[in-house]
């Protein structure tokens, strides 16, 4: 039955998918670096897409709380 694709090509799909979402919210704050970060059980291991470097991304997540090493949520 073809209705279902394997993970791996369910999984590369969506990144594509949100590689073009993320080019158009750079478009709107040019120079802006962006870190997405998805952890799902329908996905194999996590999907991060970022055009930051990996230690400042981290950095700035820490930053947004002090003290607590996690992250602030609205």
């Amino acid at each position: 039955m073809g209705l279902f694709k394997p993970r791996s090509a369910l999984q590369r799909t969506i990144a594509e998918h949100l590689q073009d979402n993320m080019r158009e919210i750079k478009e709107l704050f040019p120079g802006a670096k962006l870190t997405l970060i998805i952890r799902t059980d329908a996905l194999e291991k996590p999907v991060i897409l970022s055009n930051d470097e990996q230690a400042e991304a981290i950095k700035a997540m820490r930053e947004m709380m002090p003290g607590k090493g996690g992250i602030l949520l609205n």
